[in-house]
C-alpha cells in the first residue's frame, strides 16, 4: 500500500468490509486474492478491495518477465488492471 495508514497515523482499517464483525481489522495483511486457479496462461478467481468493501471476478497474467498484469470486473463489462512490477 502507498498510504498504509490513515490521516490519524494508525493503520487503515477495512472499514467498508460488509460484516461488521470484520470492519476494525487492519487492511494490512488481508488476503485479496482468493479462488485462484489456472487456465491456460491466466490465472482466474476473486479480488477483495477494500475500498469499497466489495470482491470481484478477475485474473491475473504475466507481462513479461517481471511485470503481472491484474483485471478485475462488475458483472464482466467494467473492468480496471492494474500492473505490478518485480522489485529487484
Amino acid at each position: 500500500m502507498r498510504k498504509p495508514n490513515a490521516k490519524d497515523g494508525r493503520p487503515k482499517r477495512d472499514k467498508y468490509n460488509p460484516d461488521p464483525a470484520l470492519r476494525d481489522r487492519p487492511v494490512i495483511g488481508l488476503a485479496l486474492v482468493s479462488g485462484m486457479r489456472f487456465d491456460g496462461d491466466v490465472w482466474t478467481g476473486r479480488f477483495y478491495n477494500p475500498d469499497d468493501g466489495r470482491t470481484y471476478a478477475g485474473r491475473i497474467f504475466a507481462d513479461g518477465p517481471n511485470r503481472l498484469r491484474l483485471k478485475g470486473c462488475v458483472v464482466g463489462l467494467l473492468c480496471k488492471t492494474q500492473s505490478l512490477t518485480r522489485l529487484d
